[in-house]
């Protein structure tokens, strides 16, 4: 028998899992759109000469690059917001659903934060529960990469100098000398790691792994909670 906040842990499990099937879906049509494009492409160019189909590729590069690159890295920026602000739901409702309640007094100046870092305090300090360090540092991580999606649309200008202000990390270049990204190493390093970031571009792009990524975390992260707080799960 499943009491009210095993449910919640379930119905959360099955979003994630419809949440897989409507990405690879996604990825499907992105997928065959492309193809579908290219075999057109191919149609189109086939009795023209070099210099018709320079002048043709010319003209219509915008669109071959929205369709190949930029439509997708769109979409798939997306869904992460979309998962991010899910997971940060679900924090926040499992706060409530455990009734967790901090008494502050009119001197008591902490501050408590919002979304998926006032869970963690909660969660903390009323629950005496701390997410894994792994997982939080994760979605500290995850947090970074949706807000400069929202604010900045991934973008990560570099620059041949090192600022004088802010965080940045030393980016080799080869033989094109070095460059300064405005983030720290841990967070270029995990850009890396999970393949999002090209050396020497200007923005990082999620993609259908990405995506896939984060819903097994997604599932990895609330299935052990619930575990270690004895969830009949």
């Amino acid at each position: 028998m499943f009491f009210p906040k095993e449910i919640g842990y379930h119905l959360a499990i099955s979003q994630l899992e419809q949440m897989s099937r409507y990405l690879d879906t996604m990825n499907a049509a992105i997928q065959s759109s492309q193809q579908q494009f290219m075999a057109d492409l191919e149609i189109t160019i086939k009795d023209m000469n070099e210099a018709e189909k320079s002048d043709f590729y010319n003209s219509y590069e915008n669109e071959i690059i929205e369709l190949g690159s930029d439509f997708p890295t769109m979409l798939f920026s997306s869904f992460v917001i979309s998962w991010y602000s899910f997971i940060e739901h679900q924090l926040i409702s499992l706060c409530k659903t455990l009734d967790l309640r901090i008494s502050v007094s009119v001197k008591d100046d902490t501050r408590y934060g919002e979304g998926i870092r006032r869970a963690y305090k909660f969660l903390d300090e009323a629950g005496g529960y701390k997410i894994d360090n792994a997982h939080w540092q994760e979605l500290i991580k995850v947090g970074k990469i949706r807000n400069r999606l929202v604010h900045e649309g991934g973008v990560l200008l570099p620059k041949p100098i090192k600022p004088s202000e802010g965080k940045s990390v030393k980016v080799d270049l080869g033989e094109d000398g070095t460059v300064y990204l405005p983030i720290d190493d841990e967070f270029y390093r995990y850009l890396t790691e999970q393949k999002l970031y090209r050396v020497g571009g200007s923005r990082f792009t999620p993609d259908h792994s990405y995506c896939k990524h984060l819903l097994s975390f997604g599932t990895e992260l609330l299935t052990k909670i619930c575990q270690d707080l004895k969830f009949n799960i």
